[in-house]
């Protein structure tokens, strides 16, 4: 099973088939706002739709297969931020690890070798 990640695609589906609701006051300034003046996408429909195609072919199939130079760039952002935020959190991870006793007989022998290590 592959998920595909396509970035924005050049449809009429934003411009000529979307019924925008009135804009309200309380968007402005938000993702949801920015929709109303985003310029058309990167995408090229048919290349993507090439692309996902292709994909099938592959065995094994990709886990994940981002399309579009947008979807790549809005995905390494977000995974820089979480890989950044997951290391800051690596030392307090570490506060919590078992740490074998040498001394008390109720620790293992691997218990022991793992502490020697």
């Amino acid at each position: 099973m592959t998920l595909v990640e396509p970035g924005v695609v050049r449809t009429g589906f934003r411009d000529r088939s979307a019924e925008l609701a009135h804009p309200l006051t309380a968007y402005d300034g938000t993702p949801a706002a920015t929709l109303r003046e985003a310029p058309p996408g990167p995408g090229d429909p048919v290349l993507i739709a090439t692309a996902m195609v292709e994909s099938a072919r592959h065995d094994p199939a990709p886990r994940r297969f981002v399309l579009g130079s947008d979807a790549y760039a809005f995905m390494h952002d977000a995974l820089t931020e979480r890989l950044a935020e997951h290391e800051a959190k690596r030392e307090k991870a570490a506060t919590t690890d078992w740490v074998a006793n040498l001394d008390d007989p109720r620790d293992s022998v691997r218990d022991r070798e793992l502490q020697a290590e």
